[in-house]
């Protein structure tokens, strides 16, 4: 499946993954196999799941990340958006490499 979610000022961000499953009642999207997360910045991250909240706007994956994009590299145990994307937080163990 693939998704874009709009995410306030921080703008659009693509969703794709192997397989997906949108529960409406709780309004919660959960992507699993391979997940990529994109945006129009040039930024890319790589998580092998990871739930989107739709009614509070946040995206979190307990999954490890890699990331790339104009600004470097992080490597993480896992990560949060909050406030529409406007937060980006990685947890756990994180390395970040900048060019």
């Amino acid at each position: 499946p693939s998704a874009t979610l709009t995410l306030g000022n921080a703008g659009a961000l693509n969703i794709d993954a192997t397989a997906g499953r949108f529960e409406q009642d709780a309004s919660t999207l959960d992507l699993t196999g391979g997940v990529t997360l994109s945006d129009q910045k040039g930024n890319e991250l790589w998580v092998d799941k990871v739930n989107v909240d739709l009614n509070s706007n946040t995206l979190n994956s307990d999954t490890p990340v890699r990331g790339k994009g104009p600004d470097g590299t992080v490597d993480a145990e896992g990560l949060r958006l909050e406030n529409g994307g406007e937060k980006v937080i990685f947890t756990g163990r994180t390395t970040l490499t900048l060019p």
